[in-house]
Protein backbone atom coordinates (compact mmCIF):
# COMPACT_ATOMS: atom_id res chain seq x y z
CA UNK A 1 0.00 0.00 0.00
CA UNK A 2 2.02 3.12 -1.05
CA UNK A 3 1.39 6.22 0.83
CA UNK A 4 -0.24 8.28 -2.34
CA UNK A 5 -3.94 8.01 -1.72
CA UNK A 6 -4.21 7.15 1.72
CA UNK A 7 -5.59 8.80 4.34
CA UNK A 8 -3.03 11.83 6.43
CA UNK A 9 -3.38 14.45 8.95
CA UNK A 10 -1.51 16.38 10.95
CA UNK A 11 -2.35 18.25 14.37
CA UNK A 12 -0.01 20.28 16.74
CA UNK A 13 0.32 20.15 19.98
CA UNK A 14 2.33 22.20 23.06
CA UNK A 15 2.51 18.95 24.65
CA UNK A 16 6.38 17.13 24.40
CA UNK A 17 6.64 14.29 22.25
CA UNK A 18 6.97 11.81 25.26
CA UNK A 19 3.35 12.99 26.88
CA UNK A 20 2.12 13.22 23.16
CA UNK A 21 2.99 9.70 22.27
CA UNK A 22 1.44 8.20 25.96
CA UNK A 23 -1.74 10.03 24.65
CA UNK A 24 -1.94 8.45 21.54
CA UNK A 25 -1.12 5.11 22.88
CA UNK A 26 -1.86 4.72 26.39
CA UNK A 27 -5.07 6.48 26.75
CA UNK A 28 -6.49 6.32 22.73
CA UNK A 29 -9.75 4.97 24.48
CA UNK A 30 -10.29 8.86 26.34
CA UNK A 31 -10.10 10.46 22.60
CA UNK A 32 -10.73 7.77 20.31
CA UNK A 33 -12.75 4.42 21.10
CA UNK A 34 -13.28 2.10 24.39
CA UNK A 35 -11.04 -0.77 23.60
CA UNK A 36 -10.15 -4.28 25.44
CA UNK A 37 -7.09 -5.15 25.49
CA UNK A 38 -3.33 -3.84 26.03
CA UNK A 39 -1.56 -1.49 23.46
CA UNK A 40 2.29 -1.37 26.00
CA UNK A 41 4.44 -3.65 23.69
CA UNK A 42 4.82 -4.78 20.16
CA UNK A 43 2.59 -7.66 19.33
CA UNK A 44 0.04 -6.31 21.85
CA UNK A 45 -3.80 -6.68 20.88
CA UNK A 46 -6.99 -4.70 21.78
CA UNK A 47 -10.60 -4.94 20.27
CA UNK A 48 -12.31 -1.54 19.70
CA UNK A 49 -15.88 -0.96 19.81
CA UNK A 50 -17.88 2.21 19.22
CA UNK A 51 -21.51 1.29 21.49
CA UNK A 52 -23.86 1.25 20.70
CA UNK A 53 -22.87 0.70 16.82
CA UNK A 54 -21.86 -2.61 16.63
CA UNK A 55 -18.80 -1.89 14.48
CA UNK A 56 -15.80 -3.53 15.90
CA UNK A 57 -12.03 -3.77 14.81
CA UNK A 58 -8.72 -5.26 16.14
CA UNK A 59 -5.39 -4.02 16.31
CA UNK A 60 -2.30 -5.47 16.80
CA UNK A 61 0.92 -3.40 18.07
CA UNK A 62 3.44 -3.83 15.14
CA UNK A 63 5.29 -0.81 15.46
CA UNK A 64 6.07 1.10 18.65
CA UNK A 65 9.22 3.75 19.52
CA UNK A 66 8.31 5.63 22.99
CA UNK A 67 7.84 9.13 22.19
CA UNK A 68 8.38 9.11 18.07
CA UNK A 69 6.32 6.23 16.49
CA UNK A 70 3.06 3.68 17.21
CA UNK A 71 1.96 1.68 14.32
CA UNK A 72 -1.84 -0.54 14.69
CA UNK A 73 -2.70 -3.09 12.35
CA UNK A 74 -5.91 -3.93 11.82
CA UNK A 75 -5.99 -7.94 12.36
CA UNK A 76 -10.24 -8.25 12.24
CA UNK A 77 -12.90 -5.67 11.10
CA UNK A 78 -16.37 -5.61 11.38
CA UNK A 79 -17.40 -2.09 10.39
CA UNK A 80 -21.25 -1.64 10.31
CA UNK A 81 -22.34 1.54 9.12
CA UNK A 82 -26.30 2.89 8.74
CA UNK A 83 -26.70 3.51 4.98
CA UNK A 84 -23.65 2.17 3.40
CA UNK A 85 -23.13 -1.49 1.72
CA UNK A 86 -21.73 -4.58 3.42
CA UNK A 87 -18.93 -4.58 1.70
CA UNK A 88 -17.32 -2.22 4.23
CA UNK A 89 -17.47 -4.75 7.08
CA UNK A 90 -13.93 -5.97 6.14
CA UNK A 91 -12.18 -2.02 5.02
CA UNK A 92 -10.01 -1.97 7.71
CA UNK A 93 -8.69 -5.39 7.47
CA UNK A 94 -4.99 -4.95 7.14
CA UNK A 95 -4.59 -1.43 7.03
CA UNK A 96 -2.43 0.23 9.31
CA UNK A 97 -2.62 3.13 11.58
CA UNK A 98 0.51 5.14 11.79
CA UNK A 99 1.46 7.88 14.32
CA UNK A 100 4.48 9.54 14.22
CA UNK A 101 5.33 11.95 16.21
CA UNK A 102 8.25 14.43 16.21
CA UNK A 103 9.45 17.48 18.27
CA UNK A 104 7.75 21.32 17.24
CA UNK A 105 9.32 24.24 18.90
CA UNK A 106 8.30 23.36 22.39
CA UNK A 107 5.38 20.91 22.10
CA UNK A 108 4.71 18.25 19.26
CA UNK A 109 3.76 18.07 15.41
CA UNK A 110 1.83 14.52 15.39
CA UNK A 111 1.25 12.69 11.94
CA UNK A 112 -1.99 10.07 11.36
CA UNK A 113 -1.70 7.82 8.20
CA UNK A 114 -4.37 5.44 7.94
CA UNK A 115 -1.84 3.38 5.14
CA UNK A 116 -5.07 1.63 3.02
CA UNK A 117 -7.79 3.84 3.94
CA UNK A 118 -7.62 5.19 0.03
CA UNK A 119 -10.47 6.86 -2.31
CA UNK A 120 -11.68 3.72 -3.57
CA UNK A 121 -13.18 2.17 -0.59
CA UNK A 122 -16.75 2.42 0.33
CA UNK A 123 -16.43 3.64 3.86
CA UNK A 124 -13.50 6.28 2.63
CA UNK A 125 -15.60 9.29 2.79
CA UNK A 126 -17.48 8.12 6.39
CA UNK A 127 -14.08 7.53 7.62
CA UNK A 128 -11.66 10.41 6.88
CA UNK A 129 -14.80 12.47 8.52
CA UNK A 130 -14.50 10.21 11.56
CA UNK A 131 -10.66 10.46 11.42
CA UNK A 132 -10.68 14.51 10.88
CA UNK A 133 -13.26 14.32 14.30
CA UNK A 134 -11.35 11.96 16.54
CA UNK A 135 -8.01 12.83 15.59
CA UNK A 136 -7.74 16.99 14.23
CA UNK A 137 -10.83 17.57 17.09
CA UNK A 138 -11.12 14.80 19.97
CA UNK A 139 -7.03 14.04 20.10
CA UNK A 140 -5.97 17.64 19.56
CA UNK A 141 -8.40 19.36 22.34
CA UNK A 142 -7.20 15.95 24.68
CA UNK A 143 -3.52 16.77 24.12
CA UNK A 144 -4.25 20.74 24.62
CA UNK A 145 -6.36 20.92 27.37
CA UNK A 146 -6.33 17.43 29.68
CA UNK A 147 -2.77 15.86 29.11
CA UNK A 148 0.04 16.45 32.16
Amino acid sequence: MGNMNNYIAVIYTNVSPKDAFFVVAQEIGSWWSEFEGNLDKLGDEAAFSFKPNPTTWTFRVTGYEEGRYFELECIKANHIHEGLPETIHEEWLNTKLIFEIEPDGGGSKITLTHNGLVPTLDCYEICVSGWDHFFKDSLKNYLDFNSA
